[in-house]
This record gives C-alpha cells, sequence and structure tokens, in this order.
C-alpha cells in the first residue's frame, strides 16, 4: 500500500516540473515565456480528498463503497461551489483552482491549466513582476491572490527565478 502511495507521489511531482510546463507554455503561447509555473490556490498536502478514500477503501467491497460515495459527494461539492463562485476572481473562489503562472521579463500571466495534463489554458489576468510577493518558499501572492507550489518544486522556482534575473521580496 505504501508503495503505490510513493508511485502516486513520485508521478505528481514529475508533473509539476517548471521545465516541461515552460516547454508546454512556449510552444502554446509565446516564446518570450521567460518559465512556467504550476500553482493552486490552496496548499498542497498529503492529506487531501484521494488520500482519505484510499485509507477508506482498506482493500475491502464495503470500504471501496464508502470511499467512492465520500470521492463522488467531494466532486459534486466542489463542482457546485465552482457554479456558484464562478463569477469570482480565480483563486478567491473558495475552490482549488488550478493556474499556471507565466513569467515574462516585465510580467506574470496567470491562465488556467488543465487538472489532466501538462496544458496552459485562457489567460484569466496580467500583472508586473513588481506585483508578485514571497512569503514562504511555496507561496507566490499576485496581486492579493495567494498561489502554492509544490513544496518539491521551490528550489526549481529559486533556480528559475535566478536564471531569469527575477527578484521577489
Amino acid at each position: 500500500m505504501a508503495v503505490r502511495h510513493e508511485r502516486y507521489w513520485e508521478s505528481t511531482r514529475t508533473m509539476a516540473s517548471i521545465e516541461k510546463w515552460t516547454t508546454a507554455a512556449k510552444s502554446q503561447h509565446n516564446n518570450s515565456v521567460r518559465f512556467a509555473v504550476p500553482a493552486s490556490s490552496r496548499p498542497l498536502s498529503r492529506s487531501g480528498a484521494g488520500n482519505i478514500a484510499w485509507d477508506m477503501a482498506d482493500f475491502s467491497v464495503v470500504g471501496a463503497l464508502f470511499a467512492g460515495l465520500f470521492v463522488g459527494t467531494t466532486v459534486l461539492v466542489g463542482g457546485v461551489r465552482r457554479l456558484r463562485h464562478r463569477n469570482k476572481r480565480i483563486g478567491a473562489r473558495r475552490v482549488n483552482d488550478r493556474a499556471a503562472l507565466l513569467f515574462y521579463e516585465d510580467r506574470v500571466d496567470v491562465h488556467r491549466r488543465s487538472m489532466l495534463q501538462i496544458k496552459v489554458l485562457e489567460m484569466v489576468e496580467s500583472h508586473p513582476v513588481e506585483s508578485i510577493q514571497r512569503p514562504e518558499h511555496e507561496q507566490l501572492i499576485v496581486e492579493g491572490t495567494s498561489w502554492y507550489i509544490s513544496g518539491g518544486r521551490s528550489r526549481e522556482l529559486n533556480t528559475a527565478l535566478e536564471q531569469a534575473g527575477i527578484e521577489i521580496s
């Protein structure tokens, strides 16, 4: 059981690679993208609904039934919240919005991103680089909206910022 969890988290970490997101952003949008960072509006943790459901399933039919019911309810509640708060700013909708932050030389664009593949979707907003704050290694605040990156990606982000010559306080 522990091996399966480790494989899942390894695949999650590789999906969040800044290098892969940068390549996708350059091919989809513009070659002047310095780098792209996948982010979400809620902190990433290993105690999410998927892990709770995995623990509930405990390899039995009844456990699997309860886990399926739990995941289905979680998805339904998230969909209702997303629909209810659809006109709010992305990142402030009380759901886990996923975004790709595309860094250019003078600005940062916030794009929606695909949940299932490395794909940058439509642009939501654009802000100057000076408006970005970084109070923690895993957190970027863009114009008052907090975006969290994977903890394993903070070193990659540091390297990308350094190579691009961008300083964030």
